[in-house]
């Protein structure tokens, strides 16, 4: 992010409300996921595997939201930053994923049982405990180097990182499925 952006951004904020503060982490992506290949034509770049990462580039924050760029906040926040998240380490809304068929050949990549599909959630909006992240990395659990390392054997064109998130949290015990109004896709999610 240049210069001139960062000040943009702190200008947006600062004309809407006072309650908030910015900080911004550099991250060298191609450090941390050298072998994750973007293609060209894809609207995803490397920086959105940082998410695999954050409670390394973060390492005082214990819970946070996650959200993508693209996302339009209609409602209280905090609404979300309370839900509970039962003992798990990430809340997320799960994708309907029928109507995408090049998502559905991404998913066979990570060798999920098909009619574990549903489960399959979308990382644009996640809720995450990085206590509970950090706890488990604390017993001997290096989450954020598994991540790192299935990066190494899931080369989709886009969506490296929401792919890797999926199949961690498959294998490791699940996610809090949270709400569908938390992460609407007209595209993606259940119509109400």
């Amino acid at each position: 992010i240049t210069e001139t952006n960062k000040n943009l951004i702190v200008k947006t904020f600062s004309d809407i409300t006072s309650n908030y503060s910015i900080k911004f982490v550099e991250c060298n992506s191609k450090e941390f996921f050298s072998s994750v290949k973007i293609a060209a034509s894809s609207r995803i770049t490397l920086n959105t595997c940082n998410r695999l990462i954050f409670p390394m580039l973060l390492p005082d924050v214990d819970r946070a939201i996650y959200l993508d760029v693209d996302i339009i906040v209609i409602d209280d926040i905090k609404k979300l930053w309370e839900e509970p998240l039962d003992d798990k380490i990430i809340g997320a809304v799960p994708l309907i994923i029928s109507r995408n068929r090049s998502v559905n050949n991404f998913i066979q990549q990570i060798n999920i049982p098909k009619e574990a599909y549903y489960r399959y959630f979308n990382s644009g909006v996640m809720l995450i405990d990085y206590a509970k992240w950090k706890e488990k990395e604390g017993s001997g659990k290096n989450i954020a180097q598994v991540l790192i390392n299935l990066t190494k054997e899931i080369n989709p064109k886009c969506t490296p990182d929401e792919l890797i998130l999926n199949k961690y949290f498959y294998i490791n015990g699940g996610y809090k499925v949270l709400n569908h109004k938390y992460n609407v896709n007209p595209y993606y999610s259940y119509k109400w």
